[in-house]
């Protein structure tokens, strides 16, 4: 059995390579495969992001900037959003908005909220989104998918991850 995963894991990893993947390499994929393949991908780390990788891949333009993104500590998944009235370039920066009075910065609030193992509103500070954007900076990396429909399925992942963990 562990064999067949190893080989089921090499295959997902051969068929997609990158931070950025079209629904079109990975349409066929059972649902745990799905999930191992999202476990097992590496990203770019937060603090190596450019601003270049939000906007093209491999040279050509992320045409819709549309899609799901999720951010991981190793192998752990600890946020997925999804993209859909702002393009990447956009929304993914807000998570980092350090004002307690921002509304995009769930990224931070999730893990405000996960260190704390409770949801306050009180523990949206100034000095809690600081001390986490620092932390995220250095210890997550992400990646994303282009595709809307895409959203409904990784969606359903976070929903088995979520059970298992203290999620916002």
């Amino acid at each position: 059995m562990g064999e067949e995963k190893t080989s089921t894991m090499k295959l997902i990893s051969d068929r997609v390579k990158g931070y950025l993947f079209n629904i079109d390499s990975i349409a066929d994929l059972k649902i745990n495969e799905l999930q191992n393949w999202v476990v097992c991908r590496s990203g770019i780390k937060i603090e190596d992001i450019k601003i270049k990788d939000l906007v093209f891949h491999k040279g050509k333009p992320i045409n819709s900037g549309n899609g799901v993104y999720i951010f991981k500590k190793e192998s752990e998944i600890l946020y997925v959003g999804k993209c859909s009235s702002r393009v990447f370039s956009e929304r993914i920066p807000s998570h980092f908005d350090l004002r307690s009075h921002a509304w995009m910065n769930s990224l931070l609030v999730n893990l405000i909220g996960r260190d704390l193992k409770r949801k306050d509103k009180s523990d949206k500070t100034n000095e809690n989104l600081l001390k986490f954007a620092e932390y995220a900076l250095k210890i997550l990396s992400w990646f994303l998918s282009i595709s809307r429909i895409m959203i409904r399925r990784v969606l359903m992942i976070w929903k088995g991850f979520s059970e298992k963990c203290f999620s916002l």
